[in-house]
Formats: structure tokens, sequence, C-alpha cells
């Protein structure tokens, strides 16, 4: 019995969201201090930032719970790429149990997996494999 295709379309434009938020993320990563002091004047410019009245002391304080800084950005970046990586790969799993088209849920789990081996290719071989077997097995099971 041939269902209609939710699942599968939604796994692989997931798993293209991952690979573009995943591949955004590691080239922010090369850029992480190079250039903050234009960043800053630039920020300075627009009235984003107070600026040091002259004479006085610089001070350091503790970011707040709920601050951005350029490296929590990244990791925001991965972990929803990872996470929208791993919902690709499931939606595609799910995708075979309903017994929809094969094109869509082979695309969602390379999709997902390309992004996961962008954060970590220990993860990504790793999603890869077990995400090959697990198709194997479900249409097995589906055609036994």
């Amino acid at each position: 019995m041939r269902t209609r295709n939710h699942f599968g379309h939604v796994a692989i434009v997931l798993g293209g969201i991952a690979i573009l938020l995943v591949v955004g993320a590691k080239h922010a990563e090369s850029f992480l201090g190079t250039a903050s002091a234009e960043v800053l004047r630039w920020a300075n410019q627009l009235g984003l930032v107070k600026a040091v009245t002259p004479g006085s002391v610089a001070e350091l304080k503790r970011p707040g719970l709920l601050s951005l800084t350029d490296e929590t950005a990244v990791a925001i970046l991965l972990w929803l790429g990872a996470y929208l990586a791993v919902s690709a790969i499931a939606l595609a799993l799910w995708a075979e149990r309903r017994g929809e088209s094969s094109l869509y849920l082979g695309a969602g789990v390379i999709c997902g997996a390309s992004a996961l081996t962008f954060v970590s290719q220990t993860a990504g071989f790793v999603a890869l494999g077990f995400g090959g077997l697990a198709v194997l097995a479900l249409r097995r099971v589906r055609h036994a």
C-alpha cells in the first residue's frame, strides 16, 4: 500500500536546512576573533553598544544568562543543525515504515548523515551506517 509522501519531503527539507546551518556554523567558526573590532565599531556606530568614556577604567562583567556571544551563536547553529539532521533521518525512517517512495527517504537519510558528518565525522558515518541498515531492515520486514 502506497501512501502520500509527506514525511519523505519533510526529511529532505530538514536535511537540506541542517546542512546549510552546520556548514554556515563551521564557516563562521573560522572567523571567530578575526573581525570582532570591526563588528564592535559598526555596533557602536549604530548605537547598539555603550562606548567607554575617556579616562574611565574598563571592567569585565560576567555575561548574563541570555547573553549571545559569537561562540554561543555558533554553538546554537551547530546544535540546531545536528538536531535537524537527526530529525531528518528519523522522519526518513518513519517514511520508510509508512511505505512512502524510497527516493525521498533515501535523500533524507543521506542529507541528515551528511550534516552530522560536518559536526562529527564519527557521528555522521555511524548515522549513515545505522540509517542504511534500518532502511534495509524495514524494507525486508515490509516485503516479507
